[in-house]
């Protein structure tokens, strides 16, 4: 139900009295604890870049949680969209080059790590700009015994 976010559970305990029509209540407050992150941005625009080069772009990501966050990374190949109708592509297409793989066009570094709580870091997306491809995908970040967070990278 809670999908692995941190959450409180804010009951209240119940007293009954055997042979007394007295009725107590008792706040309780508990907490569940899983390894979870904020991400300062859940997209990144690379804009226009100039042909066989890269663009770079960092997101922060933060472990706001109480316990380790070991997290790892990786590009959704079932994500991978591209602009087949920009004029570099029609190009492309005419000449007949082929497309690079969805691997050689987007990276993010570091690829895995942990962050302690209160801890945060820079995550750096990158998009190689391989003459006549604009392309999105999505990068996963799977939380080891948390959620998945998605960042969508587009050009």
């Amino acid at each position: 139900m809670h999908q692995c976010l941190t959450h409180k559970h804010p009951p209240a305990l119940q007293i009954t009295y055997a042979d007394n029509p007295q009725r107590d209540a008792v706040d309780l407050l508990g907490q569940s604890d899983f390894p979870n992150l904020h991400l300062e941005s859940t997209a990144v625009d690379f804009g226009s870049c100039l042909s066989d080069t890269t663009r770079r772009l960092p997101v922060r990501i933060s472990n706001n949680g109480a316990v380790d966050v070991l997290y790892s990374w990786a590009w959704d190949p079932d994500s991978f969209k591209e602009d087949t109708n920009s004029i570099a592509s029609m190009n492309m297409k005419a000449a007949r080059t082929p497309k690079p793989p969805t691997v050689q066009l987007f990276d993010v570094l570091p690829i895995k790590g942990v962050l302690r709580p209160g801890e945060s870091e820079l995550v750096t997306f990158a998009y190689f700009a391989f003459p006549g491809v604009k392309a999105s995908a999505m990068a996963q970040c799977m939380v080891e015994g948390g959620p998945i967070y998605q960042v969508l990278g587009r050009r």
